[in-house]
């Protein structure tokens, strides 16, 4: 962020006094959004879950062909 700044103002001819403050203050960004690597299978795989804790299998996939939606 950058500095801010005030300013006030008075006269002090008379009784009465004016404040008049202002503050201004300006951002930019500072963090870039990271995009996650792009992963491309161009061969028959398997895919295995399985549970983080216990190591149990939780679900297997056979992809044959990758190239095919």
């Amino acid at each position: 962020m950058s500095p801010a700044s005030r300013y006030s103002t008075s006269d002090p001819a008379t009784a009465t006094f004016r404040l008049a403050p202002a503050t201004a203050v300006g951002a930019q960004a500072t963090a870039r959004r990271v995009l996650p690597p792009q992963v491309l299978f161009d061969r028959p795989y398997l895919m295995l879950v399985t549970d983080s804790t216990t190591g149990e299998p939780l679900f297997l996939a056979r992809v044959a062909n990758p190239a095919t939606p």
